[in-house]
């Protein structure tokens, strides 16, 4: 009988390791938590105006501050600073930019034992590494992945863990064409 773990904001960060500037472990999974935010007055909000208002192409540095600070969606990452600076553009003043709520979606990622990741709570996903063990026997490397769809793993002959919220991810090929963490 295993016993049972309280997982707080204290020792959160030893069962949920951000996949940004950690490895995984064995056993470990992909943890993505999901989660609808908003975008509201702040620093980070200040900064993305300014870059929005810069006369040199400054859309890749304000995507990079929506996912890398604020956690947003790759899709959000992009459409939030886009409609910001639509409302500028239709005669919003900073100020009434930096004040109005922008709703976005929030996505983190950790690593994971896939029994520490809550089973059933919506926000959260587990997204299994299909090449964990080769990845690890190697002293340097990177997991690529790609979120299959049913349709395509079924093309790969890959099992969808429907219960669970699990998908299989794939390493290598055309399976993985680019797709990175």
């Amino acid at each position: 009988m295993s016993e049972e773990i309280e997982i707080n904001e204290n020792n959160f960060s030893e069962y949920f390791k951000d996949v940004r500037n950690c490895t995984p472990a064995r056993g470990e999974v992909i943890a993505q938590y999901t989660a609808s935010a908003e975008f509201v007055e702040g620093n980070e909000k200040r900064q993305v105006i300014s870059l929005l208002n810069s006369t040199e192409n400054k859309m890749e540095a304000t995507a990079q501050v929506m996912r890398k600070l604020l956690f947003a969606s790759e899709l959000d990452a992009y459409r939030v600073p886009r409609i910001m600076a639509e409302d500028m553009i239709s005669g919003m003043t900073e100020d009434e930019v930096a004040s109005k709520p922008y709703k976005y979606t929030l996505e983190m990622f950790f690593y994971a034992k896939p029994e520490n990741v809550p089973k059933d709570d919506p926000h959260w996903s587990v997204i299994s590494v299909l090449n964990l063990e080769d990845f690890l026997g190697k002293n340097e490397g990177e997991i690529q992945m790609k979120i299959l769809s049913d349709e395509e793993a079924g093309r790969l002959n890959l099992e969808l863990k429907e219960d669970s919220h699990e998908t299989e991810v794939a390493q290598s090929g055309q399976a993985a064409s680019g797709a990175d963490a």
